[in-house]
């Protein structure tokens, strides 16, 4: 019996879950139906055709371009072709203004273009000859050189320069042991000592 009121009581929750959700369904599409056509309403109000829309006066030009009448032709007028109302008189008077250039008597005066020098007249330069001073020794630095010569010491040998201590390595190389020989050890080819246990268990963990 409790079985069966167990079932009972199921399906009765089942059966009102189901009628919850359709009704909560049908709500909704209700709800957006009356949206949708709330918005074409609206829609249809704004999109109405308005009287002035069809009126032809609103589209109508009020200038009747084709009555516009055609351009002046325009002539050639007497002023056009008079002189004076042009420049030739003004290029004529500075024409006459203008001086006649001449000859002036400085033009012809040699004085003005005469160079002051006669480069002509200048002697030819003298020879170059070797003079007493240029062949003394006085006027020349050797005596500064010997000078300089005999202030310089003269090198000796130091009795540093041949002590063999100042020369010796304080590390006898020849001393040094010559390296052992390496040689391959039992644990470098143990697999023991190697990854290949700590690969299986990465792989087990995986």
């Amino acid at each position: 019996m409790k079985t069966k009121n167990n079932i009972r009581e199921t399906v009765n929750d089942q059966f009102g879950r189901l009628v919850l959700r359709g009704s909560a369904v049908i709500f909704s599409l209700a709800l957006a139906s009356l949206a949708v056509g709330a918005e074409s309403a609206e829609l249809e109000k704004t999109l109405e055709i308005e009287p002035w829309m069809t009126d032809a006066a609103f589209f109508t030009s009020t200038v009747d371009f084709t009555a516009i009448e055609a351009e002046e032709i325009l002539f050639v007028e007497v002023w056009m072709i008079n002189d004076a109302y042009f420049s030739h008189s003004m290029a004529a008077e500075s024409a006459e203004l203008e001086k006649t250039l001449e000859i002036e008597p400085w033009m012809t005066d040699a004085a003005y273009f005469t160079p002051a020098v006669d480069f002509s007249a200048i002697e030819a330069e003298e020879i170059l000859s070797v003079e007493d001073w240029m062949i003394n020794d006085t006027y020349f630095s050797h005596s500064m050189g010997a000078e300089s010569a005999e202030l310089e010491k003269t090198l000796e040998i130091e009795p540093w320069m041949t002590d063999a201590a100042y020369f010796t390595p304080a590390v006898d190389f020849s001393a040094i042991e010559a390296e052992e020989i390496l040689s391959v050890e039992d644990w470098m080819i143990n697999d023991a000592y190697f990854s290949h246990s700590l690969v299986a268990e990465s792989i087990e963990l995986e």
